[in-house]
C-alpha cells in the first residue's frame, strides 16, 4: 500500500511540475509570439504575390489587371504562359525582332525573391510556434523561389559561334510561378482561420480585417454566398473603420446582387454613395463594378452621382478593358511568333 501510495503521490508532483513549470509557461510564451507570427506570415504572402504579379503585369509602372483573378484563385499555368511571352530576364535577351515589345524583369524578380527569402528565414527561427503545414508550405516556396537563374546570359559563345534561345522570353518559368501560386493559395486558406493575429498590438487589427476581407471576397467570387453572408456578419461586430464599412457593404451589395435581392441592393447602393464622405466614383471602382450591368442599379447611381463623375468611371473601366485585351492579344501574338519559329527549326537526327 505504501508503494502505492508513493508511485501515486510521485505522479501527481510529476504533473504538477510539468503544468505548472513547462505547459503553462510555454502556452503564455505562444500566447505572446504567435500574434507576431501570424503577422509574419501575412507578410510574406504579401511579398510573394507581389513576384506573382510581375508576369501578368502591363507595363512597369502599373499594377496588373488580373489582381481580382488572382485572389479569387482563378489564374491558370496557360495565363501564366502567356503573361510571360513578353518579359524576360535581362538586356542581354533583347536581340531579335521582338525586344522593343519585352519587358525586362530578372532584376526586379530577383529582389522580390531575396525579399520573400528572407522574411521566411526569418520566421523559421520561431519555427516552434509554426503548425507542420506553414513550414512545410514556406519551405517549398522557398525552394521553388530559386529553381532557376535570375542573372543567367542570352549569350554562349563556343568557338567561333555565338547561341542563344530561340525564344528569349521567360514563358519556361511558367510552371514554377504556377506552383508557387498554388503554395500562395494553400497558405491563404490556412491564414483565413488565423485569430491570434488580431492581438498583435502594432498592426494586428488591420492585418486581421485585410484576411477577412480577403477570404469573403474569395467565398463571393466562388459563389458561397451563405457562408460569406455569414463572414460578413462577424466581421460587422467588431469596430470597423468608415473605409473598412464601405468594403464590407460593397460584398453585401454583390451578395444581394447574385441573389436577385434588388431591394436591399439599392439600399447598399444609397448608402455607399451618400454616407461616409465618398470618394470619386473613379476610385470605388472595385466596389461597384458589379452594378454596370443593372439598369436599376445604375439608374439610382444616376440620380445620386453627376453624369461627368459616371461618365469617368465608365470611361476608366473601358480603358482598363481595353488594356488587358490588348496585353492579352499581344502576347498571344508573340506565343504564335515563337512556336511557329520552333516549328520551323532543322530536326537533327
Amino acid at each position: 500500500m505504501s508503494i502505492l501510495m508513493a508511485v501515486i503521490t510521485s505522479l501527481v508532483a510529476s504533473i504538477v511540475f510539468y503544468l505548472l513549470f513547462q505547459f503553462l509557461p510555454e502556452k503564455i510564451r505562444y500566447q505572446k509570439i504567435r500574434p507576431r507570427i501570424e503577422v509574419e506570415l501575412t507578410e510574406i504572402a504579401s511579398s510573394l504575390f507581389f513576384y506573382l504579379e510581375e508576369p501578368l503585369r502591363y507595363n512597369t509602372h502599373f499594377a496588373s489587371f488580373f489582381q481580382d483573378e488572382m485572389c479569387d484563385g482563378f489564374i491558370t499555368k496557360r495565363d501564366f504562359e502567356l503573361g510571360l511571352y513578353n518579359k524576360c530576364l535581362n538586356e542581354s535577351y533583347l536581340f531579335d525582332e521582338n525586344k522593343d515589345k519585352m519587358m525586362v524583369i530578372g532584376n526586379v524578380l530577383k529582389k522580390q525573391a531575396d525579399e520573400v527569402s528572407k522574411k521566411i528565414h526569418q520566421i523559421l527561427f520561431n519555427q516552434h510556434y509554426l503548425n507542420s503545414n506553414e513550414i512545410l508550405i514556406i519551405e517549398d516556396i522557398d525552394r521553388l523561389l530559386y529553381t532557376h537563374l535570375y542573372d543567367s546570359n542570352a549569350s554562349d559563345k563556343i568557338e567561333n559561334y555565338i547561341i542563344r534561345p530561340l525564344n528569349p522570353s521567360l514563358s519556361y518559368m511558367c510552371h514554377i510561378f504556377y506552383e508557387l501560386y498554388l503554395l500562395w493559395l494553400e497558405l491563404r486558406q490556412i491564414m483565413f482561420k488565423y485569430s491570434y493575429i488580431k492581438r498583435e498590438h502594432r498592426q494586428g487589427s488591420e492585418k486581421y480585417f485585410g484576411l477577412k476581407w480577403s477570404y469573403v471576397k474569395f467565398l463571393v467570387a466562388n459563389k458561397e454566398y451563405k457562408r460569406a453572408k455569414k463572414e460578413i456578419k462577424k466581421i460587422s461586430r467588431g469596430r470597423n473603420t468608415d473605409f473598412q464599412q464601405q468594403v464590407l457593404r460593397s460584398y453585401s451589395l454583390r451578395i444581394s446582387l447574385e441573389n436577385g435581392d434588388l431591394k436591399q441592393a439599392k439600399v447598399l447602393l444609397r448608402k455607399m454613395l451618400t454616407e461616409f464622405g465618398r470618394g470619386n466614383l473613379v476610385y470605388m471602382r472595385g466596389f461597384l463594378n458589379c452594378i454596370i450591368n443593372n439598369k436599376d442599379m445604375m439608374d439610382l447611381c444616376s440620380s445620386l452621382c453627376s453624369v461627368e463623375e459616371i461618365k469617368e468611371w465608365l470611361s476608366e473601366v473601358e480603358r482598363e478593358k481595353r488594356q488587358k485585351e490588348n496585353f492579352l492579344h499581344q502576347n498571344q501574338i508573340l506565343k504564335e511568333y515563337y512556336e511557329k519559329k520552333a516549328k520551323q527549326q532543322p530536326r537533327y537526327i
